[in-house]
């Protein structure tokens, strides 16, 4: 692959060279003339090889940042199904009956929503259509909900309120099923 005989460059530059030159994207055509006339391609299993490898490894590194920055946050592991669950709840049944009264939900309360720890990756969602979902903060759209999660942990992780409420925590008292 390049280079003086009996020598090998890294894996990540070879993949980075076969990106740029158009054999991973594209599809390299490789073979007999008679099969390249015949418009035949076939990918070479070891560029792809290398290429996964390349790209597997900052995929790692940065869920292990998210984990070291968790831990590190002294920010516990937090269920967002449930946190959901439990953000309906306090909209449908503890909100109005604060607002009837006339009152204000206090600051240090844990069911505030200003303090709800996912409460701005809520405001940043939008449902495009049925299954279909959007981050309003960078417009990249997910068919499944737990991905747009998942995009909201690893690239907008810094929204996460610091001294926010898991509202997972209080499924018990506002009845959300774990199901």
């Amino acid at each position: 692959v390049g280079g003086a005989p009996g020598t090998q460059r890294p894996a990540l530059v070879v993949a980075m060279t076969a990106r740029r030159e158009g054999r991973v994207a594209r599809g390299w055509r490789r073979g007999s003339r008679a099969g390249r006339r015949r418009g035949e391609t076939m990918r070479s299993t070891r560029w792809r090889r290398q290429a996964t490898a390349a790209t597997a490894v900052p995929a790692a590194v940065a869920a292990a940042a998210v984990a070291v920055a968790l831990c590190l946050s002294g920010v516990a592991a937090c269920d967002r199904t449930l946190s959901r669950q439990a953000r309906d709840a306090v909209q449908e049944l503890v909100m109005p009956v604060v607002l009837e009264a006339g009152l204000t939900m206090p600051d240090d309360c844990p069911l505030n929503p200003a303090r709800d720890m996912y409460g701005a990756h809520v405001a940043a969602t939008a449902e495009v259509r049925s299954g279909l979902w959007q981050c309003k903060l960078c417009n990249k759209r997910f068919h499944l909900r737990h991905y747009l999660d998942q995009h909201f942990d690893r690239r907008h992780a810094r929204l996460n309120a610091r001294d926010g409420t898991c509202l997972a925590d209080f499924c018990g008292a506002l009845g959300c099923s774990a199901s």
